[in-house]
């Protein structure tokens, strides 16, 4: 009786406050934030209900960073306190850690942050150094909350809509921008146009694309009828336009590597009219795009090679500068997002820009290995491989468990899951994204693969064939 009189208590006190809430509201210039309470009660118990939502919202956001921030707040970190409290308040109540929690990277996580640390802590550039490896501890915070909230059922058949469904729409928007010159979708810089959808800058434009490109694959191999399959195919040319408008030579690239690896991993499971869907839907995109897109694209491309092209001499610079910065510190390192304040000292940093200010001579390595390498030099390059090297193994013994259980749509999935891995690790190599939340995405996906049982598969699956 007491506890239903404090739940009633609580009921008409939080009505109350959403009343003087909205009341407030309509004494100012703007009085249609009176509905904003109540619209966000509904969001946060809609989110209690079913938190995984929530952690839905920020992977929905990672392609829209134009987008994610309301007044300064970044929408995205409040959904993840949001979350760590949900999870920390739901293990306080059953005074138990779950069993999803007891990942193999737990070992490694730690001693990549413990290094960072000690990085940090010797670094010249301390207070960068800090404040990189607090990002380095929300991206890894980020996969531990994947450890808690993903599920196998999730995996399998949310995540990856969520991802094609955001990635779909920075593309359309890309594409929007650069045809109809919107600013807040392009980037504009000495008279060259390129598309950048609601992403940072067009190669992180590029990189997402690349990254959806396996989902989209299987997408297409497994649609089952026509309207479906030509859903999948409009949202593929969607992504090629999205691609294409970035302009991003590194994109194109790997566009193509990544095609050709689905095609390498698949060989064995593709029939020829699999193979023809590929062939239709990659000819059919680039015909209808190419008939929009202007020769200064292609212009673009061509100089790949051409020894005078500016950013590549600065890309060399880089992996120079890299190299003496790793000379100079090889076991501590420089301290968590350093290179740039390196290379900012560098003789290349005046070359390219011609100016004292420091912030305008600030460069990236353009290749997150180098980015680990110089910040915490090869003890913690060594970590982070060992990450990925786990996220590998754990793929590979996902796709097995389903095979031995006869189900081979889900193995599929695991694939599709390495490969995007793959494209990542790839981009890696051209471009610096350290806190890449795709990748600590993964980490959380991998950590599941790991943990499933056959028992659990027969389970969650009753059709499979997994032996008793």
């Amino acid at each position: 009786m007491a506890r239903q009189s404090s739940v009633s208590f609580f009921i008409v006190f939080l009505a109350a406050l959403l009343v003087l809430a909205s009341m407030y509201f309509l004494t100012t210039a703007r009085p249609v934030l009176a509905l904003a309470p109540t619209v966000l009660l509904v969001i946060v118990a809609f989110f209690l209900a079913v938190p995984r939502v929530a952690y839905y919202a920020i992977i929905f956001l990672i392609p829209l960073a134009a987008l994610r921030s309301v007044d300064g707040i970044k929408l995205h970190w409040v959904l993840a306190a949001f979350l760590i409290l949900i999870a920390l308040m739901q293990m306080l109540l059953s005074k138990r850690i779950p069993e999803r929690l007891l990942s193999n990277f737990w070992p490694w996580i730690f001693f990549l942050l413990v290094w960072c640390a000690i990085s940090a802590t010797f670094s010249s550039f301390f207070d960068v150094a800090v404040k990189n490896t607090v990002l380095l501890g929300a991206g890894l915070m980020f996969a531990i909350l994947g450890f808690y909230y993903l599920k196998p059922l999730h995996i399998f058949k949310e995540l990856p809509a969520v991802i094609v469904a955001s990635i779909s729409l920075s593309s359309l928007f890309s594409v929007v921008g650069y045809v109809f010159n919107v600013s807040l979708f392009i980037f504009a810089d000495n008279g060259e146009v390129r598309g950048q959808g609601a992403t940072s800058n067009p190669n992180v434009m590029a990189m997402t694309v690349i990254f959806a490109v396996p989902f989209l694959s299987y997408y297409l191999i497994h649609a089952k009828g026509f309207l479906r399959k030509s859903g999948v195919l409009l949202l593929v040319a969607i992504n090629l336009g999205g691609l294409m408008s970035t302009y991003s030579r590194s994109g194109a690239l790997l566009f193509c590597v990544v095609v050709l690896l689905l095609v390498l991993v698949n060989r064995r499971r593709m029939v020829l009219r699999h193979l023809g869907l590929y062939i239709f839907a990659i000819s059919a995109a680039f015909l209808v795009i190419a008939l929009a897109v202007p020769s200064s694209y292609w212009t673009r491309q061509s100089s790949k090679s051409y020894e005078g092209d500016k950013s590549i001499n600065r890309r060399w610079s880089y992996l120079h500068v890299g190299a003496r910065a790793l000379m100079e510190s090889p076991l501590v390192g420089h301290g968590m997002g350093t290179f740039e304040n390196i290379y900012s000292d560098s003789d290349y940093a005046w070359e390219f820009s011609r100016t004292d200010d420091i912030v305008e001579r600030l460069r990236q390595a353009h290749n997150t290995y180098v980015e680990f390498l110089v910040g915490l030099g090869l003890p913690g390059l060594v970590f982070w491989l060992i990450i990925i090297w786990r996220m590998h193994t754990n793929f590979l013994e996902g796709e097995k468990k389903f095979k031995e259980a006869g189900l081979l749509t889900q193995a599929d999935m695991v694939v599709t899951y390495r490969v995007a891995l793959y494209s990542l690790l790839l981009f890696f190599l051209m471009l610096s994204d350290s806190y890449n939340k795709y990748f600590y995405v993964l980490i959380a996906c991998a950590s599941v693969f790991h943990q499933i049982t056959l028992e659990k598969i027969r389970e969650i699956w009753p059709e499979s064939k997994a032996p008793q």
